[in-house]
């Protein structure tokens, strides 16, 4: 069972309107999936200061060796959690 709370911070956003706000986890995957957030988007889990940023139509991680490295994430199938 994954976690049900507001883990993820917006960083960064080139369009401002999301900055500073806390979303779900499943909030990334869904919106990412609908194409709702920005390209440039940055995401950081609170808990684990893990990374996400929305590039391309993709949610990808971003690596902690260098901030313009990143990699997609698995695709989220429905039914998984």
């Amino acid at each position: 069972m994954g976690r049900t709370t507001l883990d993820w911070i917006v960083i960064a956003d080139p369009t401002d309107t999301f900055t500073q706000r806390l979303f779900y986890r499943s909030d990334l995957r869904v919106s990412a999936r609908h194409k709702t957030w920005p390209d440039g988007i940055v995401f950081k889990n609170l808990v684990t200061g893990e990374q996400r940023q929305y590039a391309q139509g993709e949610l990808l991680t971003v690596t902690s060796t260098s901030s313009t490295s990143a990699t997609a994430e698995e695709p989220h199938r429905e039914g998984q959690r």
